[in-house]
């Protein structure tokens, strides 16, 4: 059975890029007993807005009803954190992963001048090959935009799949 098979109540048509996610559960009152973010998740969520914690604990609880599982790769940054990263396929061996240099261009995974809180986050699926092409990034981009998160998967540069953010 596929993972759309599998969605069920969560989608209006059966799984093609074309597929409109109709239903992602709000959450109850009291809530946090209920959350899927293991404790790896929430310590990497630390920092990061609540309302952000939130959407992306939906986005999992979704996930996980039809099996996918997906964790959180990383949430707050440092200014150094990012500036590291911006140098990758610039100064630094690797691939180019963001067009933020953390000082002048802030990463949304930065903290906000405005609340203190980063508005970003990475995820990445359970498994082998974490980033694999095989894995529904469409399904978890239809999901987080459907809580309201904007996903890089729709970005052209980069082209960000596990990275979600709040608008």
């Amino acid at each position: 059975m596929t993972v759309a098979q599998r969605l069920g109540r969560f989608l209006l048509a059966p799984f093609k890029p074309t597929l409109r996610v109709v239903e992602v559960q709000e959450p109850k009152e009291g809530a946090a007993e209920q959350m899927v973010l293991t404790a790896r998740d929430q310590a990497r969520l630390k920092g990061c807005a609540p309302a952000l914690i939130t959407k992306v604990d939906q986005v999992l609880t979704a996930l996980s009803a039809v099996g996918v599982t997906m964790f959180v790769t990383e949430g707050l940054r440092s200014t150094e954190r990012q500036q590291a990263l911006y140098a990758q396929g610039r100064t630094a061996p690797g691939d180019r992963v963001t067009n933020c240099d953390g000082v002048v261009l802030k990463s949304n995974h930065q903290a906000h001048d405005s609340d203190g809180f980063g508005h970003a986050v990475d995820l990445a699926f359970a498994g082998a090959d974490p980033y694999a092409e095989a894995h529904p990034w469409t399904l978890y981009g239809l999901l987080a935009e459907q809580v309201g998160l904007k996903w890089g998967g729709r970005w052209t540069s980069p082209h960000d799949r596990p990275h979600v953010e709040l608008p």
